[in-house]
This record gives structure tokens, sequence and C-alpha cells, in this order.
């Protein structure tokens, strides 16, 4: 069986726009919520250098709500991580869905370290 490859994508959508759009959950992803000592700074890093690199757009994706999302968009302030979206889809985008529309999920529980690499192999090509 063959599986597209998440750089190819990556690419292909980068070489088009000029721009890729990273959905980020928040916890254990970049705030240590679990207190296993998870490199979540590294995280941040790559996404801010993918902000100034590549013209990415990020998605605070969680589901965290009420006081605790405020509390998680706040800690995004105070790492000066810039976010275009939470929970929800850019403006730009008109995508009927509950899901927001992304090219990259960076999650703790969906493949991080293989994210990571495809993001900071992106960099390396075209940043």
């Amino acid at each position: 069986m063959k599986l597209p490859s998440l750089f190819d994508k990556l690419l292909k959508v980068y070489d088009k726009h000029r721009s890729i759009i990273i959905a980020v959950d928040f916890d254990d992803t970049i705030n240590n919520y679990s207190g296993q000592n998870f490199d979540v700074e590294y995280v941040i890093a790559l996404i801010k250098e993918s902000q100034r690199l590549l013209n990415a757009k990020v998605i605070l994706f969680t589901c965290r709500e009420n006081n605790l999302l405020e509390e998680a968009i706040n800690y995004c302030k105070s790492h000066n991580l810039k976010l275009d979206a939470v929970n929800e889809s850019l403006e730009t985008y008109d995508y009927p869905s509950r899901k927001p529309f992304y090219n990259i999920l960076l999650d703790d529980k969906a493949c991080l370290p293989e994210c990571c690499e495809a993001l900071e192999r992106l960099i390396c090509e075209r940043g």
C-alpha cells in the first residue's frame, strides 16, 4: 500500500500558496500539562520559525473551553506565539465544518515527532 508523504503534501501546498496552516494542540504539545517533561519549547520554537520563514498561519486547536481556553490563549501570548485563529478555520477560508482547515496538525497524540520532522525539512528546503 502506498500512502502520501506528509512532507510531499506540505511541499506542494507551500509551493502553491507560499504559506501553510498549522493547527496545534495545547496540552502536552506546547504546554507540559502531564508533567512528563516533553520538549514543548522545541515545538514552540519550530512553530515560530515556520511563521517567520514559511509565512505559516497558526490555529490553536484544543478541547479546552471557557477559563481553561483563556489560560491556553494567555500562555501562547506569554510565549510570543501568534495565533491566527482558535478552534476554527482562518477567516480567509469559507470552510463549512466544525473541524478547522489546516495543512498539518501538531499534536502529541498524532505523530508529533514525524510532523515536526516534516516542518523542519520544509524550513530547510524552502525557508
